[in-house]
């Protein structure tokens, strides 16, 4: 779906179980109709290949044998995975691609949340890790060192497939767009039609009334993880589906967490491990990147900006 308005292009796309939306400026209407399409193509690609829902998925062939053997993937999937995994180690282990059994072990991943039992969280402990995957660049081959082992890109493919969009509009001479994914992710490119920087406004956490703040995005993307959407509740203890990799229970630490940085993928990730972290320990390991501004929401209502 389409709506134009001048040499503005509003384009509206499904996949990934999300709205997707581009909106563009800077050619012809039929050249940027023609660019959103052909990015909207390259996101139903992605999905195909990396979605965990799909059984005849790159990544599920990957979890279905990765355990027994080596298995050669495609040289920009073993990329996209050695990020993770590099991310993986730089949040110390906040942010982690395998924790994909313990979302489903949580019952995230069924849509069907509940506690389980704390044996459980520990037997699934034992093979969550990015150290689980072994990664061989000279044939672009992946191998999981335990039974169990599986890899779930979640966001941090969403935030890839935006981080493409963003390079496909680029390569078709696109001057400015405002790219989302369900509003997880939005990565402004260029300038808006009357040379400003995109904005974009932070949602607020769970039941705050507050308009949010705006940021500014120019070639840069901004992406929030907060426990308001999927979570349940026992005894009055809020459990979202944020899992903390390292201790198997979704993390207490923040109520929201939101990160600009130069790239969608990188943001998906750190929003995530921002969420498991804290403001104060993901400050830490992120002091050294001025690229990264973080919002970061504590159930005390601090906030903190990088």
């Amino acid at each position: 779906m389409s709506f134009s308005s001048g040499n503005l292009l509003r384009y509206s796309h499904h996949a990934m179980a999300c709205r997707w939306e581009i909106i563009c400026w800077g050619l012809p209407d039929a050249d940027l109709l023609a660019a959103a399409g052909a990015a909207f193509d390259i996101v139903d690609s992605l999905e195909a290949r990396l979605s965990v829902y799909r059984p005849d998925s790159e990544i599920s062939f990957l979890n279905a044998h990765a355990s027994a053997r080596p298995v050669e993937v495609a040289p920009d999937l073993f990329a996209l995975i050695e990020r993770a995994k590099l991310i993986s180690e730089w949040t110390k282990g906040a942010f982690d691609i395998t924790a994909g059994p313990l979302i489903k072990l949580w019952g995230f991943f069924q849509g069907q949340p509940q506690m389980p039992p704390q044996k459980e969280i520990d037997r699934v402990l034992k093979f969550t890790g990015s150290d689980h995957i072994v990664l061989s660049a000279e044939n672009s081959s992946i191998t999981f060192d335990s039974l169990g082992v599986e890899i779930n890109l979640g966001a941090f493919g969403k935030g890839h497939a935006v981080d493409c969009i963003v390079e496909t509009l680029r390569q078709r001479g696109v001057k400015g767009a405002l790219i989302h994914s369900g509003l997880s992710s939005i990565y402004g490119l260029g300038l808006g039609p009357e040379s400003q920087a995109w904005k974009a406004r932070i949602r607020p956490p769970r039941d705050d009334q507050s308009s949010g703040q705006v940021v500014e995005l120019r070639d840069c993307s901004l992406s929030t993880s907060g426990d308001y959407e999927q979570y349940f509740q026992v005894n009055g203890q809020r459990y979202s589906h944020v899992i903390d990799p390292r201790t198997g229970w979704p993390s207490q630490a923040a109520m929201s967490a939101s990160v600009l940085c130069e790239s969608a993928a990188s943001s998906d990730a750190l929003s995530t491990a921002a969420m498991v972290l804290g403001e104060i320990q993901f400050e830490q390991i992120t002091s050294d990147e001025p690229g990264v501004r973080a919002f970061v929401v504590s159930e005390e209502g601090s906030e903190k900006r990088d």
